[in-house]
């Protein structure tokens, strides 16, 4: 059996799009996108959130680490109600509060075929 023949690979040089992300009044930043992609702020008022996953209920799930000098004030929120038009969730809940610097989140469904 021979090997699939691949598409050529596109060497051009992305061109990628400065959009500004306000978070406050003091705290502004410049996230590069490729074409054709938008970002917005989902949610206010988490502190260092870096993982989220969609719960098999379809909820979104995110860890949030306090800071980096206090590793008691950790948490995972789960946010519902996403709204399209403003690009926001309605409710943020917290969901494991007092966690030491939550880093990942997974669900596990045991699925019966």
């Amino acid at each position: 059996m021979q090997p699939p023949i691949l598409p050529p690979v596109d060497s051009r040089p992305l061109r990628l799009t400065a959009h500004q992300v306000v978070l406050s009044k003091t705290k502004k930043f410049n996230l590069y996108l490729p074409p054709g992609f938008e970002i917005t702020v989902a949610v206010q008022g988490l502190k260092r959130s870096r993982f989220m996953a969609r719960s098999p209920d379809g909820r979104v799930f995110v860890t949030d680490m306090f800071n980096r000098t206090d590793i008691r004030k950790g948490a995972v929120y789960a946010l519902d109600g996403f709204d399209t038009n403003s690009g926001k969730f309605n409710k943020v809940t917290p969901y494991l509060k007092n966690l030491r610097n939550p880093n990942s989140i997974a669900f596990y469904t045991d699925r019966q075929r």
